[in-house]
This record gives structure tokens, C-alpha cells and sequence, in this order.
């Protein structure tokens, strides 16, 4: 990574910090991977967000962990609801981190040639986690086998 792209990140990871600083949130940075992460409870449960920089791609990702497992032999017919419930999403979507069994929901955009407002930071938080927050609750009745894929579809794309 040349100097001026380093510089850049190290630049927008310090404005993200500081919007987080501004209103008192706590969160643990990450200098090297150019990333915080934090817990914040949703409606029925508590999420684990990620912030992330890309600094060659530069752009600023956040990353909502749903906090449950994918059971395998529900993989398949989940990745298809979240493909349909995508289609209803405006600015993000979910995605089946299949290796660790767990559900995301990113939000990204770029910060190329510019640094971004701290309303920005708050607008991909808020994004993320509201989309996280209204879905899991539904997804996960899907991995508990008590709604199936048709009817998180239905509930989750009106």
C-alpha cells in the first residue's frame, strides 16, 4: 500500500472515530486492520458491528453480525430468501458467510478522493443495523425450523 493510501485510511478511520467519540459510543479500533467493532442491542437481540475500511478499494464498509447460527441443511433454502429479501434492499444486503455459519447484513460506500461527513458514518450504522434488527428476529425463526423460507420471504419483502 503506497503512503498516500495509507494516509487516506489512517485520515478516514480517525473521522469515523471521532464521530463515534463525539456522541460517546464505545468501541474497540483496530490501527492495522483499519476497523472498530462494537455491540449494540436490537429488538429482540444484541449484534455485533463492524466498521471497515478498504484502503486500496477506498471504501468504508459496516458489517452487522446477526447473532445466531445457519444450520446446514438450511443453507441452501436460506441463501435463496436472503437473495429475494436483497432485491427489496436499497443500499445493502445480506450475505451467508457460509464457512462460519453466520449471517451479515453490509452496507458500503467509497470515500475516494473525499472524507466523509460524520452523518454519513451514522446513516451506514443506522442503515445496517435497522435492516439487521427488522430481519433477524424472522431469519432465525427460518434456522429454528419454526417459519420456512416462503414465509420469511413473505414477512421480510411486502
Amino acid at each position: 500500500m503506497d503512503k498516500n493510501t495509507k494516509k487516506a485510511a489512517q485520515r478516514e478511520l480517525a473521522c469515523i472515530c471521532a464521530a463515534l467519540d463525539e456522541r460517546g459510543w464505545e468501541y474497540d479500533k483496530d490501527k492495522e486492520n483499519y476497523a472498530l467493532g462494537f455491540m449494540s442491542d436490537g429488538k429482540d437481540m444484541r449484534f455485533s458491528i463492524t466498521v471497515k475500511l478498504n484502503p486500496d478499494l477506498k471504501i468504508v464498509s459496516v458489517f452487522v453480525t446477526l447473532p445466531f447460527l445457519v444450520p446446514e441443511d438450511k443453507e441452501g433454502q436460506l441463501a435463496v430468501a436472503l437473495s429475494f429479501i436483497n432485491g427489496e434492499i436499497v443500499h445493502g444486503s445480506f450475505e451467508l458467510d457460509k464457512p462460519a455459519g453466520r449471517i451479515l447484513f453490509r452496507i458500503s460506500t467509497s470515500y475516494l478522493d473525499s472524507t466523509l461527513d460524520k452523518d454519513v458514518y451514522f446513516y451506514l450504522i443506522a442503515a445496517a443495523f435497522g435492516t439487521a434488527d427488522s430481519a433477524a428476529a424472522t431469519v432465525k425463526s427460518m434456522c429454528e425450523s419454526a417459519a420456512t423460507a416462503e414465509q420469511v420471504v413473505s414477512a421480510l419483502t411486502r
